[in-house]
C-alpha cells in the first residue's frame, strides 16, 4: 500500500558513512503545495539522503549555521503527490501570542501547550523564573533569537518530537514553527523550544 505524508509525519531519510548504510527518519514542519518540506536543521543535516528529494539547504548540526535549525528539501516531481499540503498562516513578527494555547501534531496526535514567552536575544545559559515557585533550567543556548517558549506536559514519545509542528490558532491556524527540543521545569511541567520559519514558504 503507498504511503501519503502530512505535515507531522516522519520520512525516511539514510546516511551513507563509509559502506555503511544507516537508517533514520525526519519529522516534517510544513509541506508547501510547491513540493517542498521545511523541518530543524539538525533533523535533516547536510549529509543525509531522500530518495524521494534531493535537499535544497540545511543549517545541520554542529556547524556554522546549526543555531539557524532550518532544513528546506524540494520533493521530486514525481513524487509530490504523495504529499498533503495544508495551508497555514505565518506568525506577525510584531504581535503578542503569549498565553495563546498551541497543539503539537507528532505521527498523527496532538498536545497541547501554552506559549509563555517569545525570546529576541540571547538568554546565558542558567535557571529562569517563570512565576513565583515555577523555574526552568535553560540549557538550549544554540538556538537563534527568536524563537518561543511553550509550556506542557510531559509528551512521552518514542523518538522524540524535533521537527513537529506547533500550530496557534488566532482567527487562522498559523504556523507557529518546529519543535528543536525541550526542558523540565522544576513543578514536573516542560517547556519547549520552537524556532518559527516565518518568510520560507
Amino acid at each position: 500500500m503507498e504511503k501519503y505524508y502530512k505535515l507531522g509525519d516522519k520520512i525516511e531519510i539514510k546516511y551513507k558513512i563509509d559502506n555503511m548504510e544507516l537508517s533514520d527518519t525526519a519529522t516534517i514542519t510544513y509541506y508547501h503545495q510547491d513540493g517542498y518540506i521545511y523541518t530543524c536543521g539538525h533533523c535533516f543535516p547536510k549529509n543525509a539522503l531522500f530518495d524521494l528529494g534531493n535537499l535544497v539547504y540545511s543549517s545541520g548540526f554542529d556547524t556554522i549555521d546549526e543555531n539557524k535549525e532550518i532544513a528546506i528539501i524540494k520533493v521530486k516531481p514525481e513524487y509530490q503527490y504523495m504529499f498533503r499540503p495544508i495551508i497555514l498562516g505565518n506568525i506577525m513578527d510584531n504581535y503578542s501570542y503569549n498565553n495563546k494555547k498551541v497543539t503539537l501534531i507528532h505521527m498523527d496526535k496532538t498536545y497541547f501547550g501554552k506559549i509563555i514567552a517569545k525570546i529576541n536575544r540571547n538568554l546565558p545559559k542558567g535557571k529562569y523564573k517563570l512565576g513565583t515557585n515555577e523555574i526552568f533550567n535553560h540549557s538550549i543556548t544554540k538556538l537563534e533569537p527568536p524563537y518561543y517558549l511553550v509550556k506542557h506536559d510531559n509528551i512521552d514519545v518514542k523518538h522524540g518530537l524535533s521537527g513537529s509542528p506547533w500550530i496557534v490558532y488566532d482567527k487562522e491556524f498559523i504556523l507557529l514553527g518546529t519543535h528543536i527540543g525541550k526542558v523540565m521545569t522544576n513543578n514536573n511541567k516542560f517547556i519547549s523550544y520552537v524556532k518559527p520559519i516565518k518568510n520560507k514558504f
